[in-house]
């Protein structure tokens, strides 16, 4: 059926098979979505979580449902507006599943200039707010976060006037802090911070909405990257308890997990620096332990759950919090006093990143570990190996700013280990 154009000459396909040949692609990527469950309320993000296969089928389907609902706004152009302007807005949305943003801008802005006010036909087409702030998630999508924010501003400028822009002003708020937070300027991301306390407090409205989950998601890993991990928990918490199986939930856990670690190591430098009642230090010292319990559990889990994932396509942020949650297994071993477990997830660690730098701070923290146990010999022969491995590295490894451990201080680590247990070069 798909190949029925062929019957015509490229310019002569009648505007009724163009309109057909539209529908079928789009109901054929429609039935491939709904049979994996995703959501209606925000199929262009979640096309991205579909496996490979299923996700290039679904895109390939609309992208030739917005080339036929293109071509078919064009034939209908002069002839009936409303099927011009029906057209026009399907198309823009198959361009933006289909995972072409340029062209999906390029139709929601036309939309946008073909439709005279903010009307819409429920079922049928989107209003001029919601194809601007499609517009706006599109430019985010590609990176062009200038441009977006300029959309994302105007949509909640208009709502604060009463200007007919519905909830999309409303829904602006969270992609416009992450636009401010992913942008090169700084200076906007004590509004994005405003923004999202906006979007978590209730205040915009329901905390079932997609908006609400994607603020607590931002402001979890916002609270975790500015290292105010006691928000951070809270929040992360939050998330995991609200949304249990959402497909962000490994690194969710790996950035709850994280700032437990980081917690119980600013515990346990407020316990070393500080005088204060023994009531006081046990209790912290339980807190600090109770952390690192808990923070192991939560990396295992991730390490468990990303492993089953196929590395190939797996996005960056993923590949971190796996490559992490194996050398941080190791640091809440350590840090409990578990030496001998800290050096078995460390070996488990180094074999598994054999060719990462990072495998080096599974290499430091055996020979502390050995240290810490005293067995000194073992220390030595660790010591070596990470030494030998240090020098085999090319200068470029070092580039990687996800490195747990820069360059500057592996060299400062194998001049202290040098000089406090006189380990031979």
């Amino acid at each position: 059926m798909l190949r029925v154009e062929e019957l015509f000459a490229l310019d002569d396909v009648p505007s009724e098979v163009l309109q057909t040949l539209a529908i079928a692609h789009q109901m054929l990527a429609d039935r491939t979505i709904d049979d994996k469950g995703v959501p209606e309320l925000d199929i262009v993000r979640q096309i991205q979580y579909l496996d490979p296969a299923t996700r290039e089928t679904v895109q390939r389907h609309y992208l030739a449902a917005g080339n036929y609902y293109a071509r078919h706004a064009v034939a209908e152009m002069l002839i009936e507006n409303e099927a011009y302007v029906q057209s026009l807005w399907w198309s823009a949305l198959a361009f933006d599943r289909g995972g072409d943003y340029s062209r999906a801008i390029a139709a929601y802005r036309e939309y946008i200039e073909g439709v005279p006010d903010e009307s819409g036909v429920p079922g049928r087409r989107g209003t001029r707010a919601e194809a601007r702030f499609r517009m706006g998630r599109a430019y985010q999508a590609k990176g062009e976060y200038q441009l977006g924010a300029e959309v994302f501003e105007m949509l909640i400028a208009d709502g604060e006037l009463g200007i007919g822009v519905g909830q999309y002003a409303r829904n602006s708020f969270v992609p416009l802090a992450q636009v401010y937070l992913n942008d090169s300027d700084e200076t906007n991301d004590a509004e994005a911070r405003r923004l999202l306390d906006e979007a978590v407090s209730g205040k915009l409205g329901d905390k079932g909405s997609i908006y609400f989950h994607d603020a607590l998601l931002e402001l979890g890993a916002l609270h975790h990257r500015k290292g105010e991990y006691l928000k951070a928990i809270e929040r992360l918490k939050e998330t995991i308890e609200r949304y249990p199986d959402d497909t962000e939930l490994p690194v969710v856990k790996y950035r709850l997990a994280d700032s437990l670690r980081q917690e119980a190591a600013a515990i346990e430098r407020t316990l070393l620096r500080d005088a204060m009642p023994d009531a006081r230090a046990v209790a912290l010292g339980n807190t600090r332990e109770a952390h690192l319990r808990e923070a192991l559990e939560l990396f295992e889990a991730v390490r468990v759950s990303l492993e089953a994932e196929d590395p190939k396509y797996m996005p960056r942020s993923r590949q971190i919090a796996l490559r992490n949650s194996y050398f941080f297994l190791g640091d809440c071993a350590f840090d409990l006093g578990d030496y001998t477990a800290a050096v078995r997830y460390y070996e488990t660690a180094r074999e598994r990143y054999s060719e990462d730098p990072a495998s080096l701070v599974a290499m430091v923290q055996i020979v502390n570990a050995y240290i810490a146990m005293g067995e000194t010999e073992r220390a030595r022969a660790a010591n070596a190996r990470a030494k030998q491995f240090y020098s085999q590295l090319p200068d470029d490894v070092w580039n990687d700013p996800y490195l747990p451990m820069s360059r500057m201080d592996w060299e400062r680590w194998l001049d202290s280990t040098a000089e406090l247990y006189g380990f031979e070069g």
